[in-house]
This record gives C-alpha cells, sequence and structure tokens, in this order.
C-alpha cells in the first residue's frame, strides 16, 4: 500500500509535465492553410481596382428627350418672284418697226421696273410629343403680303407695259402703270423624326412626313395708253392647293451647355392643282374686253433652309424655356402661274420661282 501510495504522485506530476509542454508547443504553433495560386491574381487586380477612383461619367449638353413641346415664331420675311416686272421704261422715243396689226417697235437703254416688296411680318406655330428619341410633330405658316407700284413714261421717252396680253395694243405703249401684287400663304407640316446623338455635342433629326400648302396669288395693272384707248384694267388670280410628301433633317449643335447652333434642311413634292382667272377691259371702251380662265395640274417642288443660334433656360425639374433667332430661305419651284396665263399667246410662257427669305425669332416651352 505504501508503495501504492508513493507511486500515484510521481504518476500526476510526470502526466502534467507532458501536458504543459503539449500546450506550450501547440500554443508556438500557428495552423497555416495553403492559398490557391488562383486567387492571387484576383486579390491583387481588386487591390489595384479599388485605389483607381470611380470612372466619369460623360453627361451630355441636351435637356431631356420626352414630353410635350410648343413653339411660336414671328417671322420677317421678304418675298420675290420671277417675271413681276411691269414694264420696260426707256428715255429714247419708241420706233415702229413693222406697223401692222401685231405691232413692232425698238428702244434702247431700257430698265426694267419691277414689283419687290419690303420686308412683311407673319408667323408659324407647332408642337412636338416625343417618346424616347422619337417624336411626333406638325407646324403651320401664315404669310400675307401685299405691294405697289407706279411708273410714268419720261417726256420723250417710251414705256412698254408688260402685263398687256399680246395683240390687245400695239407696243404695248403706255404713259403711266400701277400695279398691285399680294399673296397668301398658309403652309402645314405633319412629319415623325427620330433624333440620333453623337457625342454629347451633336444631334441630327431626319424627319419625314406629308406637306400641304394654299398658295393664292393676285395682280391688279391699270393702264393708261397712247392710244385713243387710253385706259386698260386687268385682274389675274392664281388660287392654288397642293400636297405631297416631305423629308428632311434637323441638326442641334452645341457649343456649350445652354447655347448652341440649330438648322434645317428640308424639301417637298407637291401634287398641285391651279385655279387660273384672267379678265381685262377698258372703262371707256366696252368693246375691248379679254377673260382667260383655266385649270391646271402638275407636280411643284419646294425647298427650304434655315440656320440659327438658340439659348435655353431651365424654368423647373421638367420645363425648359428655349430662344431661337434665325435665317429662313425658301423656294418654290414655278409659282408665278399668273404670268404664265398671262402671256400663253406668246412663244415663251415663263412660270416664275417665288423666294422668301429673312429673319425668324421663336419662343419654345419644352413640358
Amino acid at each position: 500500500m505504501m508503495n501504492i501510495l508513493l507511486v500515484f504522485p510521481i504518476y500526476l506530476g510526470f502526466n502534467s509535465g507532458i501536458m504543459e509542454m503539449a500546450r506550450q508547443h501547440s500554443s508556438e504553433t500557428k495552423l497555416e492553410l495553403p492559398i490557391s495560386s488562383s486567387m492571387e491574381p484576383e486579390a491583387e487586380e481588386a487591390s489595384t481596382m479599388s485605389s483607381l477612383p470611380p470612372p466619369h461619367r460623360q453627361r451630355s449638353y441636351f435637356t431631356k428627350s420626352e414630353g410635350f413641346s410648343f413653339w411660336g415664331s414671328f417671322l420677317y420675311w421678304r418675298p420675290r418672284q420671277s417675271f413681276m416686272d411691269i414694264a420696260l421704261k426707256s428715255k429714247q422715243c419708241c420706233e415702229l418697226v413693222c406697223p401692222n396689226s401685231a405691232g413692232g417697235a425698238s428702244w434702247g437703254h431700257a430698265k426694267r421696273i419691277e414689283i419687290n416688296p419690303d420686308y412683311q411680318p407673319g408667323y408659324k406655330i407647332g408642337f412636338e410629343v416625343a417618346h424616347g428619341n422619337w417624336g411626333l410633330f406638325a407646324d403651320g405658316t401664315y404669310f400675307d403680303f401685299d405691294d405697289t407700284r407706279s411708273v410714268s413714261s419720261s417726256e420723250e421717252g417710251f414705256l412698254f407695259a408688260r402685263w398687256i396680253q399680246p395683240g390687245v395694243v400695239i407696243n404695248n405703249s403706255s404713259s403711266h402703270i400701277k400695279a398691285k401684287w399680294s399673296t397668301r400663304m398658309e403652309v402645314v407640316n405633319v412629319e415623325a423624326g427620330r433624333k440620333c446623338y453623337f457625342g454629347r455635342r451633336l444631334m441630327l433629326k431626319p424627319h419625314f412626313g406629308i406637306a400641304a400648302a394654299w398658295i393664292d396669288q393676285r395682280f391688279k395693272g391699270r393702264f393708261l395708253l397712247n392710244m385713243p384707248v387710253n385706259e386698260l384694267k386687268m385682274r389675274h388670280e392664281s388660287d392654288s392647293w397642293g400636297v405631297g410628301p416631305r423629308v428632311g433633317v434637323d441638326m442641334d449643335l452645341r457649343i456649350f451647355r445652354g447655347f448652341g447652333l440649330v438648322g434645317t434642311a428640308a424639301t417637298d413634292l407637291l401634287y398641285t392643282h391651279y385655279d387660273l382667272d384672267l379678265k381685262a377691259r377698258s372703262p371707256n371702251n366696252p368693246t375691248l374686253f379679254s377673260g382667260i380662265s383655266s385649270d391646271l395640274n402638275v407636280l411643284r417642288a419646294e425647298l427650304d433652309f434655315y440656320l440659327g443660334i438658340n439659348t435655353c433656360f431651365k424654368v423647373s425639374r421638367k420645363t425648359f424655356l428655349e430662344l431661337q433667332l434665325g435665317y429662313d430661305f425658301q423656294i418654290w419651284w414655278n409659282q408665278n402661274m399668273m404670268r404664265w396665263n398671262n402671256d400663253s399667246g406668246w412663244t415663251s410662257s415663263p412660270e416664275g420661282n417665288l423666294y422668301l427669305d429673312g429673319l425668324r425669332a421663336t419662343l419654345k416651352l419644352d413640358f
């Protein structure tokens, strides 16, 4: 028994020493797990990316592309039309070349007298409904103008009246002419277009649709003649309507935010119907009377350009105000059918073009 009591403490002390050595060894030894080599580049890349600044997002210079827009424009245009000369004025006396029923004359140093209206006002209104980059828009233009011109022959000169029909008066010799030209235009365009962006600053919007135009023209003339029948009055009327396809492209170039250049180039081809009427009479000779009426269906082209500057202001979070100031130029081919109807008996029957150019000031609201 005494032996057992002596051995047991020795055994406990030995075991406790072994356990203490094991604890010290485990604390000094760290467990290290192997890391796969395939994870090291990802960790390095993630560390590199986290050290870089966030990418810069390029913000567009254009305003929102969805919603409803309404605009109104004040026009200040100058009209011109080919073959609107009312007389040829010469300071030299007329000499008959072949004095017969048709008549004939020769003179020199003649000056062409034309009706050239000055700038006159008009207006244009329109709207657009946009969804995404697509938009449906329509606009209407109204332009009404008139102008008069008078001319008298010089003391020993000669005045050749241009708007007297062939064969009515020998040599078309006149002492005084007074004429008035008036025109009323109404044009409506309905189109659809898609905005295409090229970078932050340039936007092009091709568009297509339909155009309709109503153009009514009047020419009144009073001619004092160098003959016993000393007065002749004439009235020409040309009423037309036309409809056809229209294509074009709009441009918007942002120089900086809120300011840029805008422009339009468009053309249309109109099926046009004309009602033409001409009446000529002499107040002091009832037998001197002529009248021509005719209807005509033809194709007529129209081309217009616009270039301007604009500036945009933000009124609220969804409302923008835009101001534009630009220059318009339009060509309406072969619109002077009054002269064509008047000169139908001549070898040459001109069809003069109608030109419009001038300023356009626009106020636009984008909701």
